[in-house]
């Protein structure tokens, strides 16, 4: 539904066009607010044509490297773009994606895989996880963390479970100790339909079960993260990588699925057509779910404390056993979403 950008008025006249280097708009007018206005179909004030824009994400996710898709498009096509400018594009839309996105459900898969690879954020090695159902090769969930912790493993599986209607038969991994415990105390202690679930681990290549799938996907990964010689920060880390998934996932054939992607085959059907980038970034424009998502997101990058209160009363956070300071607020919220299962009778606020 159209809606006014000021105001979200539904009460609007048609105030002929507008006419830019992009195209012609259909130009409204607002009966409440008296602005005029066109309708946000996701590129605008972005200066360039959406085709443009769309192609450098392909590319990007494809292997080419900022500077060789800058250098492209002024050879093939005389359009002069900064590598900074498809740079924003892709951290702006890679985030937008992805939370417009986030609330999807998969068809079940009886296996599911885990597994971990080293990515390189401001010159120290941090650890991408992820999880994959073997039947579609859907990506569910993946997060990125300093350490390989097992409340990172948990958390890792609690949001697979989300996704999954049904629960599947194996969750196999390798040999990490976190994932043992992560599993028992995602798995095990939830709800009974949950409870059949075998951990399959300390898999080799040769085995019946194993990880093959899962190691084919992080190759692919780690095919775009050589180009790229690293990150410079959590936060284009974070978005990067999500961008990679949502590729992955929506955009990207898949020669094992007969050239259809994952999501098509885990019955996410989006009707995004031939140029399902911008299919994507059109779904970005439902401002009131995205708006939503965003209200809960919090970007801090300096040091955080924890203060514990109990019916209302403060109390010290390490009679209890927990740190009370982080030097990031990601870091303090993973703990907090941690020891809020251990002590479900405590309130906790990050500062």
């Amino acid at each position: 539904m159209i809606k006014c950008r000021f105001c979200n008025s539904t009460n609007f006249e048609r105030n002929g066009h507008r006419y830019n280097n992009k195209g012609t708009y259909q130009r409204y007018i607002c009966n409440e607010c008296n602005r005029s206005f066109i309708v946000d179909n996701g590129f605008l004030h972005k200066g360039f044509k959406d085709k443009i824009i769309t192609s450098c994400l392909d590319l990007y996710f494809n292997g080419l490297s900022l500077r060789k898709i800058s250098n492209h498009l002024y050879s093939c096509y005389d359009i002069k773009v900064s590598y900074v400018t498809i740079y924003k594009w892709i951290i702006d839309y890679s985030r937008r994606i992805s939370m417009a996105i986030s609330n999807y459900v998969v068809n079940s898969s009886k296996n599911i895989h885990a597994d971990e690879i080293m990515i390189n954020i401001g010159g120290e090695w941090h650890w991408f996880w992820s999880v994959l159902c073997e039947d579609n090769r859907m990506i569910t969930s993946s997060i990125i963390t300093k350490t390989r912790e097992i409340h990172y493993a948990r958390k890792l599986f609690e949001e697979t479970k989300i996704h999954l209607p049904e629960r599947p038969r194996n969750v196999i991994t390798d040999g990490l100790p976190a994932y043992k415990k992560a599993f028992s105390k995602a798995f095990w202690r939830s709800e009974k339909s949950y409870n059949s679930i075998k951990h399959v681990r300390l898999i080799k290549f040769i085995d019946r079960v194993n990880n093959n799938v899962m190691e084919r996907v992080n190759g692919t990964m780690k095919d775009k993260i050589k180009i790229m010689r690293g990150f410079k920060s959590i936060e284009g880390a974070t978005a990067i990588m999500s961008g990679f998934v949502v590729y992955y996932n929506f955009v990207r054939p898949h020669m094992g699925l007969d050239y259809a992607t994952p999501a098509q085959t885990a019955g996410i059907d989006l009707n995004l057509g031939t140029n399902r980038w911008m299919k994507l970034i059109n779904l970005t424009t439902n401002k009131e779910r995205v708006n939503n998502i965003l209200s809960d997101v919090k970007i801090h990058t300096g040091p955080c404390i924890v203060r514990v209160f109990k019916d209302g009363v403060e109390i010290n956070p390490e009679k209890k056993g927990m740190k009370s300071k982080f030097k990031n607020y990601d870091r303090a919220k993973e703990s907090v979403e941690f020891y809020k299962q251990i002590y479900p009778d405590l309130e906790f606020k990050i500062e």
